[in-house]
């Protein structure tokens, strides 16, 4: 089989997640980093048509849901329980994330403050770091100590994790994950798993 080959963003959080699945599955690949406008590029809308990211090739999949939903069909790790309730459980934070705490975390948090120049209009920034509040919070409740499902790691704990890396980006992020001690016992559970900590943007 050729090798994979995924393209995206260095320091993406669904390409560390997808990065993170095909390596726990144990499948070697190779990885091409791009920065933007590349994503806009006639190659890689042919990889994506929506020019987003990750995108892999050999085979050809785009989206983290495909990657990892095929990583674990064809690698050596289950990345979904076998239990239809549990796995049903892992696809309902899998939703999570890409709904409400990507948004909350990166789109109005990191971006629109961390990351902005200017000044900061501080009403509107405890709006974010509440809606954040709130996003953690539901996660707290489902965490199981230290996987968000079961006993084992799986694809929710991939997708949420990169986003938990996000809020050490600054003390008001540590601050704000202070308050929930099972996702700082996820964060350290992640923090100690070679598999996950070697494909991390953290290193890109």
């Amino acid at each position: 089989m050729p090798t994979p080959t995924l393209h995206g963003f260095p320091k993406s959080t669904y390409v560390w997640t997808a990065r993170a699945a095909l390596s726990l599955a144990g499948i070697e690949h190779e990885f091409v980093s791009i920065l933007p406008p590349e994503h806009r590029s006639p190659s890689h809308l042919n990889r994506h048509p929506f020019g987003k990211v990750p995108s892999l090739t050999d085979p050809d999949l785009y989206e983290a849901a495909a990657i990892v939903r095929w990583a674990h069909e064809v690698g050596d790790a289950s990345l979904f329980p076998s239990d239809p309730l549990e796995a049903a459980r892992v696809d309902g934070l899998v939703s999570c994330v890409g709904s409400y705490a990507y948004r909350a975390i990166v789109s109005d948090w990191l971006f629109a403050f961390v990351w902005a120049k200017g000044e900061r209009d501080e009403a509107a920034y405890q709006v974010s770091q509440n809606a954040i509040r709130d996003v953690l919070g539901v996660f707290e409740t489902q965490a199981n100590g230290p996987w968000l499902v079961g006993d084992e790691l799986t694809a929710a704990d991939l997708y949420l994790g990169p986003l938990l890396f996000v809020l050490l980006i600054n003390e008001d992020g540590k601050a704000l994950l202070a308050e929930y001690p099972k996702l700082q016992e996820l964060l350290g559970a992640l923090q100690a798993h070679d598999g996950f900590m070697r494909v991390s943007y953290l290193r890109a």
